[in-house]
């Protein structure tokens, strides 16, 4: 988890919005950004040192594999899945048939879960 990041554990139920806000003005300040100033998903990804991917992107995910996560109906399927990596905080495989706008949401969505320290709670493997 990123420690440097968040002083205090973020609390999910009464006073979420609270630490939400002082951890999202703790790092714009860590980027050196005002407090509304715009932060790219990809840029808080990269200070959190999170990998961000597409399928294809990954050396192990073969053209059947590839097929079934982006054929036509994947918009609906499927937007990111944020992946647990042994000594590294993390990857996100996002779906590359979403528009910028949507990515950018998806990306931040699986973030936001990795900065409140959510564990997975299933694993499934496709393909």
């Amino acid at each position: 988890m990123a420690d440097s990041l968040i002083s205090y554990p973020i609390r999910l139920k009464r006073g979420f919005k609270t630490d939400s806000e002082a951890v999202a003005t703790n790092v714009r300040g860590d980027l050196g950004l005002a407090r509304h100033d715009r932060l790219k998903a990809r840029d808080l990804a990269r200070h959190l040192n999170v990998r961000v991917r597409y399928p294809s992107q990954l050396p192990s995910v073969n053209a059947v594999q590839l097929d079934g996560l982006l054929r036509d109906g994947s918009k609906q399927a499927w937007s990111a899945v944020f992946i647990k990596v042994e000594n590294h905080p993390g990857l996100i495989l996002t779906n590359p048939n979403h528009s910028p706008a949507r990515e950018e949401s998806n990306i931040f969505h699986e973030l936001a879960h990795y900065l409140c320290g959510h564990e997975p709670i299933r694993i499934e493997q496709f393909g």
